[in-house]
């Protein structure tokens, strides 16, 4: 009797615990299921009906015309052909400068490595609006570079408001993607394979040819196929770098949103997404998961390193040439911005004429600045802690799978909000947030802007979370703390520097994104549509004013950023140097 009774309770205790683990499952996963539900999967279909509909509102006729109309109409053909070009030639140019600056990292000290990445990205971090503000100045027919070129008797050239000004603009954009996607595989390639190599009698084009690309192509072929996919969704660089006569598809449905032709926009926006999901697949086939967010990570130690210095030579100086080119890329359009909030002038000039800090005093004075820098400051607070919280349920509830598949699973679920063009999530939350009466509010843009943070926030935390010792935790629960002590008391006070990077990346994505806001917003719009109206109708003195405080708010963003990330590093050394 006494053994039956004993069975009894042990099967109640196994059972309570079974109801309460799913219990805590559900309540880690359902603000994110609801999250994900109503601002991504419900747009998603939202635009996925309006595709079937004559003119996007009601049922009429053949379900497919505005597809057929795609094929047929030779506008909406020579858009797609735009697309196609536009993104092909970014990425190959793209390619042509990142491959040597990331075969250059793989061969020099790690110091001169860490300045030349922290070069690369913190010009990334900047707000594309103030880097496409800088190209204005720079590309302008009274440019920076047409006046150079003026000096040395070449002439003036077109190159803003036109295929090849959005061309650089994207380029400026691409670039540190691919940098560091490529030197993360470059730098994870034994070196002693190429000694071996030589030793046997290979020449150094050899040895590259049959030892050396061989190991890098699947990191070259998915990141030309990712740097591709992202190309053909850019919006914000054409509307403002691009002419009449090279629409890409981004820009079109935008525009033909505005003329309420939301079956011909859906449609060519489905077509769009379908193109990027066939691109996102190749990748993962190539490279695995990984590949779409190896631009944030580290590389292995095994590559090509300070061990084995590139030695003085025509290649030597030939990739430390483009390197310098590179640099000048990004960060050329950052002291144009700095150096023009100090001119005198009221029409915006590179170099400065004179000196003067009234462009400051005039953004803190007028209500229109005020009000945006209010709320842009309000919707990234919301959105970083909302990401932060929500990436931390996300990231512990996926960590506590038992087996390898549904991980991936989970991660590639909060890993498809990258997978749409922009202009396709602001169009279908653009109809969600009528409904729902959250259009210019302030909560409607948090939500969405959680949406697009949330895949950085969860992949931060999840590497952060798997750093723990998940057997501190399970000693609390053995010493009588509840789950949600013990977790928050151990687990999350170890994770504390990457709860906090991911909401610092969170609040600098909503702070700078634009696509979505100018859907979402009202009269009371964020900081940079207020920059992007101005980009439009004329240019300002207290623009540049706005750019250069941006880029001060970056690098003291940035810095806390690597400080965060130092510590995590120093805790992560300290506890295993304990456990030995």
């Amino acid at each position: 009797m006494m053994a039956a009774n004993a069975q009894e309770a042990t099967r109640r205790r196994r059972t309570a615990s079974i109801v309460n683990e799913s219990i805590s499952s559900m309540t880690l996963v359902a603000p994110v299921a609801a999250l994900l539900g109503i601002f991504f999967v419900w747009p998603m279909a939202d635009l996925l009906i309006r595709s079937l509909r004559t003119g996007g509102v009601r049922h009429i006729g053949n379900v497919f015309a505005n597809y057929e109309s795609l094929v047929h109409d030779p506008v909406l053909l020579l858009v797609l052909k735009n697309t196609v070009v536009i993104a092909f030639w970014s990425t190959l140019v793209t390619g042509i400068l990142a491959i040597p600056v990331a075969y250059l990292l793989t061969r020099v000290s790690a110091r001169v490595r860490a300045i030349v990445v922290a070069c690369i990205a913190i010009p990334f971090l900047v707000s594309i609006l103030i880097r496409l503000f800088s190209f204005t100045i720079i590309l302008g027919s009274n440019g920076l570079i047409n006046r150079l070129l003026n000096i040395v008797h070449i002439g003036r050239l077109s190159l803003i408001f036109n295929t090849t000004g959005t061309v650089i603009g994207m380029v400026n954009y691409l670039l540190p993607y691919m940098v560091l996607m490529v030197y993360s595989g470059m730098a994870g390639v034994d070196n002693s394979l190429m000694t071996a190599a030589k030793s046997l009698g290979a020449s150094n084009w050899r040895a590259a040819q049959k030892v050396y690309l061989p190991l890098i192509s699947a990191t070259l072929v998915s990141t030309f196929l990712l740097v591709f996919v992202l190309g053909l969704g850019f919006f914000l660089t054409p509307a403002v770098l691009g002419g009449p006569t090279g629409t890409p598809a981004a820009v079109y449905i935008q525009a033909q949103i505005n003329d309420y032709q939301w079956g011909t926009a859906s449609a060519m926006g489905i077509v769009l997404l379908a193109v990027s999901l066939i691109g996102y697949v190749m990748v993962l086939r190539v490279s695995g998961l990984g590949a779409i967010s190896s631009f944030a990570g580290g590389a292995a130690s095994k590559g090509a390193n300070s061990t084995t210095p590139l030695r003085k030579s025509w290649l030597s100086m030939a990739l430390w040439f483009v390197t310098f080119l590179v640099l000048v890329i990004l960060i050329v359009p950052l002291v144009v911005a700095v150096g023009a909030s100090f001119s005198e002038t009221q029409t915006i000039v590179f170099p400065p004429h004179g000196f003067t800090l009234r462009w400051y005093g005039e953004v803190f004075s007028d209500p229109i600045w005020k009000d945006a820098i209010e709320k842009s400051i309000g919707v990234a607070i919301g959105t970083g802690t909302l990401a932060a919280v929500l990436g931390l349920a996300f990231a512990r509830f996926t960590l506590r799978r038992k087996t390898r598949a549904s991980r991936t699973v989970l991660l590639v679920v909060a890993y498809c909000p990258l997978i749409v063009p922009l202009i396709l999530l602001s169009i279908g939350n653009y109809d969600v947030q009528v409904k729902l009466g959250l259009i210019g509010s302030w909560w409607g843009l948090i939500f969405i802007h959680t949406v697009m943070a949330f895949p950085f926030a969860v992949a931060i935390l999840f590497s952060g979370l798997g750093g723990v010792d998940q057997n501190l935790e399970s000693a609390a629960w053995t010493l009588g703390a509840s789950r949600l002590r013990a977790f928050w008391k151990v687990t999350a006070r170890a994770a504390m520097p990457s709860i906090v990077g991911a909401w610092l990346i969170s609040f600098l994505i909503s702070w700078d994104e634009i696509v979505v806001a100018l859907f979402q917003t009202g009269f009371h719009k964020t900081l940079p549509v207020v920059i992007y109206s101005y980009l439009q109708s004329g240019l300002r003195p207290t623009v540049a004013a706005v750019a250069a405080m941006l880029i001060g708010l970056t690098l003291v963003t940035s810095g806390a950023f690597a400080l965060v990330r130092l510590a995590q590093s120093r805790w992560s050394h300290s506890e295993f140097a304990f456990n030995s």
